[in-house]
């Protein structure tokens, strides 16, 4: 997946990883980052940070549908979310959180 994403960025681009990965990603940091002239940053949390994402999110230009594996209340955050991740992050890709 995070091969795939750094393909997708043009020089200069920046990919912001913002999920938690039950296993270690590999990195070509010479041939991905550096001849690439690509960012990569990571944040836990992120809420109000990426405004430009989240309203292309919205506006239905992109069907992120098959991203999303479950949608949770956040008073289920650990058991439904966090551990749901820890336990089944081979199969699990983004649960949204309701607040």
């Amino acid at each position: 997946m995070v091969d795939a994403l750094l393909a997708s960025l043009r020089p200069g681009g920046r990919l912001k990883v913002v999920a938690i990965h039950v296993n270690p990603v590999e990195l070509d940091l010479t041939g991905q980052l550096i001849m690439g002239d690509k960012v990569v940053g990571g944040s836990i949390g992120y809420a109000n940070d990426h405004v430009e994402a989240i309203e292309l999110a919205r506006s239905d230009k992109l069907d992120l549908s098959k991203f999303i594996t479950r949608k949770i209340h956040v008073e289920n955050i650990v058991e439904d979310g966090y551990t749901r991740l820890r336990d089944h992050g081979e199969t699990e890709v983004k649960i949204l959180v309701h607040m």
